[in-house]
């Protein structure tokens, strides 16, 4: 499976030597997903999935790992026509949520070089639970060190205060190993200027940091 990714991230040293977690600090995601499953079929519309919604909160540890928990975890089920198939897009307010059964213990995410490379869950986490903590987890992966490096002749790191990169990765996700296309490029400053909403929380900004697209 081949990926390839266009994020927008703050990045001062800290993609080279400092961590990109601020210690002290708990960091607090809206999360939410969903699956949708129908026929390939123009005279069947009937879709059937379920949406997921909820919060993902982090904490650094003094290890250099990260503590997690999902918290107030709803779910919501769909049985229905859809004119766009599952492309459809769904208001909230369509859903009926309900809390979801999941045993709330809290999972650590372990870290070398900015990277995830493994989780630890308790061992009264089922297997879906597991599964499902992995999926909101590998968002929060973005290895722009190279520590998944794959060998490859385009590979171009960051070196020093150059940030300009282009490189892949191999990386674990929930499905399986995927195989991830990193390009960074520092935004200029007349971009930031005419187009605010790539930065949301400028006030996150510090002097020394560049904008990565």
């Amino acid at each position: 499976m081949w990926s390839k990714i266009l994020v927008c991230l703050l990045v001062g040293l800290a993609a080279a030597s400092q961590p990109a977690w601020k210690p002290n600090t708990e960091y607090v995601y809206e999360i939410s997903g969903r699956t949708l499953s129908g026929f390939d079929d123009k005279s069947n519309d009937r879709n059937i999935g379920i949406f997921l919604q909820g919060e993902l909160s982090v904490r650094p540890q003094s290890d250099g790992h990260l503590s997690a928990k999902l918290r107030s975890l709803e779910y919501a089920e769909l049985q229905d026509e859809l004119d766009d198939g599952w492309d459809t897009e769904i208001d909230d307010s369509d859903l009926k949520y309900q809390k979801m059964p999941y045993t709330q213990q809290p999972f650590q995410l372990l870290m070398k070089n900015g990277a995830i490379y493994d989780i630890v869950v308790s061992q009264q986490v089922p297997t879906w639970e597991a599964n499902l903590l992995k999926s909101f987890a590998s968002q929060l992966q973005l290895d722009v060190n190279g520590e998944n490096l794959m060998d490859s002749r385009y590979n171009q790191l960051p070196e020093g205060d150059d940030i300009d990169a282009l490189f892949k990765t191999m990386e674990e996700t929930v499905t399986g190993r995927v195989e991830t296309m990193y390009e960074l490029n520092p935004l200029p400053e007349h971009i930031l200027q005419s187009q605010p909403e790539l930065v949301p929380m400028d006030q996150l900004v510090k002097d020394d940091d560049d904008i990565i697209n």
